[in-house]
């Protein structure tokens, strides 16, 4: 080939290859390296709650971690390990007793000081298990119930003490999302729990009211005690306070009722028409027909007023406006959020609205 096609190939030749890489966008040029880099390393332990990480210390140290664990938490199976020397790090430790989390999946353990494993889920799912608080729905199901779930304010001053009740069908890990706001807000939050179908709901009412008067009995005199129930959790109250004496129902400053079936619900008359049965298994729901000789329609009013602030869904499909309104209470005051009835519970809309009625007593 002649010299000059050859230099004339290589000279288009270049020129399409040089072409080509100014199509792409380059790399960012690396960033000049420090005189003196320095890395800092957090704390093993820093991931934790302080909360959580306090009583996983106390337990180990008083010898108790063991036996609390073996009664709270309804899924591990005691396993011996290999210790996680290559695959986990340590979160806490405690008198042999450690908290650690796999270096790939993130999941956690508690191990005892002979490597045996007594517990396990997310970070999330081992604090609240520490903290003794319902880690997770399912679990909270095999629990017995009839307890206060604690949350102690986050920030001071103290503004008092918020009970929270949960509705048909679920347990305290519904109210919880509650329980904490509350607790960031700067109240006690007590989360009551309670197996809903077990029981009439003039049982259900007995029972929360010996619990609350065992928590009662630790609260200071001139503290504020405020409730904040969501469906089925509000007629436990009323049924509770029928029974309180004058002296009990002054001590609380006012209730915030989440859609309240205080007049009955139309969906017990419909399944129990459609199904007898359904009557026979579950005792609460039967409770709660339209019925005027309804047991809902039959609870006394209290020994003293109390206030009471009430939160309809605009959504709601399971009670309707006219069933919230209570018979017989003067004073009570009502609101609006939106969405439904089962999503109450998860609305800061609502927990807004609860949160302004404990301070001013209106909506």
């Amino acid at each position: 080939m002649p010299s000059h096609i050859k230099t004339n190939v290589f000279l288009t030749t270049s020129l399409l290859l040089g072409l080509t890489f100014l199509a792409y966008p380059q790399p960012a040029p690396l960033p000049a390296e420090p005189a003196h880099s320095v890395v800092t390393t957090p704390k093993k332990d820093s991931l934790m709650q302080a909360s959580a990480r306090q009583a996983f210390e106390n337990m180990a140290a008083n010898g108790t971690l063991a036996d609390f664990l073996a009664t709270r938490n309804t899924r591990n199976i005691v396993t011996p390990t290999m210790g996680g020397d290559v695959f986990w790090r340590d979160l806490a430790e405690c008198c042999g007793w450690r908290i650690q989390q796999n270096a790939v999946f993130n999941n956690c353990r508690i191990l005892d000081n002979e490597n045996y494993r007594h517990a396990w889920g997310s970070l999330g799912y081992l604090e609240e298990l520490l903290l003794g608080n319902p880690p997770s729905r399912l679990s909270n199901y095999a629990e017995p119930g009839y307890c206060f779930y604690k949350y102690p304010a986050e920030k001071a001053p103290k503004r008092g003490v918020v009970i929270l009740l949960h509705g048909l069908g679920n347990r305290a890990h519904n109210m919880s999302g509650m329980a904490k706001k509350a607790a960031a807000a700067g109240y006690d939050a007590l989360n009551y729990d309670y197996p809903t179908f077990a029981e009439h709901i003039s049982t259900h009412g007995q029972r929360f009211l010996d619990a609350f008067r065992a928590e009662l009995a630790g609260i200071p005199p001139g503290e504020d005690i405020f409730f904040l129930t969501h469906s089925l959790g509000g007629i436990i109250v009323r049924v509770a306070l029928a029974k309180m004496t004058p002296a009990e129902c002054e001590r609380i400053k006012c209730i915030v009722m989440m859609a309240p079936p205080n007049r009955g619900s139309y969906w017990p008359d419909v399944l129990i028409k459609a199904m007898p049965s359904v009557g026979e298994l579950s005792k609460t729901l039967g409770d709660l027909r339209t019925a005027p000789d309804s047991p809902v329609n039959q609870i006394p009013l209290p020994a003293a007023p109390v206030k009471i602030g009430i939160i309809r869904a605009s959504m709601d499909m399971k009670v309707a406006e006219h069933q919230t309104k209570l018979n017989g209470i003067p004073g009570d005051k009502y609101t609006e959020v939106p969405g439904g009835h089962w999503q109450l519970p998860l609305s800061d809309d609502a927990f807004r609205a609860a949160e302004t009625f404990f301070r001013t007593g209106a909506f």
